[in-house]
């Protein structure tokens, strides 16, 4: 709604400065000035020269307005964002108070057995999965905490195992918080995307943030089978994709874009032992 109002108010603009534009050709070249007494020349001077303020002034509030509505629509895209990392977890929440009571039935069983060895080690079973997806992320930024959160709950869900090493404070980064959650999201999906097309037993996905004295450095790192070297210059094309119907090729070409608007720099190394992505921010 926002954006039709937006295009209808910035065609009305472009059809008044037409017809100012029109105005003025038809006074100066059609019907000519030597055909107005000096009085009505010197008023519609003044008409057109008061048009061209009002004008002016219409187009320059006509901006404030739009920017300040681009604005509200990015903040409604990431609180969008927020949301649907909520319902993650949540659903996540809900999946772990469905397999609790099967748990301690299994504990219950166990304890009475005297299995003191196979209680404590399904126990640490136990503990070790609802740690993993319950992960803890403090980026300094409460956004990209949600997005790491539910990406990684996504992962574990798929059997994708998840390092997460955070040596950085993301508080006073230059990037906006939208296009930081646009660059990781798109990276990590592919990430969790290749996981799954490699071997079962030896999926994982590393996300490792540092800051050195003038860089924020983003290294994402995952297994599975590597890019083709042919495909290595192609994957930040947009319409570029190896996933067929699936892909758009419209990811990484955005996160390229974002990355390169905020003077930053991403890089992809891709081998038989995986791939990893590395973006890096000025801090100055």
């Amino acid at each position: 709604m926002m954006r039709n109002k937006n295009l209808i108010a910035v065609i009305a603009y472009d059809v008044s400065q037409l017809l100012l534009l029109g105005i003025f050709i038809y006074y100066n070249f059609v019907i000519g000035r030597e055909k107005f007494t000096p009085v009505v020349e010197y008023q519609m001077n003044m008409a057109l020269g008061i048009l061209i303020i009002l004008l002016s002034i219409l187009g320059i509030y006509m901006n404030r307005r739009i920017f300040e509505v681009f604005k509200i629509e990015k903040e409604y895209e990431i609180q969008q964002i927020n949301l649907k990392n909520i319902y993650a977890l949540n659903n996540l929440q809900r999946s772990q108070r469905h397999d609790f009571l099967n748990h301690l039935h299994v504990i219950h069983h166990l304890a009475e057995t005297e299995e003191s060895k196979a209680l404590k080690n399904y126990v640490e079973r136990i503990y070790q999965e609802v740690y993993d997806a319950n992960m803890k992320v403090n980026t300094g930024l409460l956004e990209v905490d949600a997005l790491l959160q539910s990406k990684f709950s996504m992962a574990k869900i798929k059997g994708i195992a998840i390092e997460m090493i955070n040596e950085a404070n993301l508080k006073d980064i230059k990037i906006e918080s939208w296009k930081l959650i646009s660059i990781l999201g798109n990276i990590i999906d592919n990430a969790i995307d290749a996981c799954m097309e490699g071997d079962k037993e030896n999926r994982k996905i590393v996300v490792e943030l540092k800051e050195t004295k003038f860089k924020y450095l983003f290294y994402i790192k995952n297994t599975g089978a590597p890019i083709l070297q042919e495909n290595m210059e192609k994957i930040f094309l947009a319409g570029f994709t190896t996933k067929g119907e699936k892909g758009q090729g419209l990811g990484l070409s955005i996160c390229k874009k974002y990355i390169e608007e905020n003077d930053g720099k991403i890089e992809v190394n891709s081998n038989n032992n995986g791939t990893i992505f590395t973006v890096e921010f000025y801090k100055f």
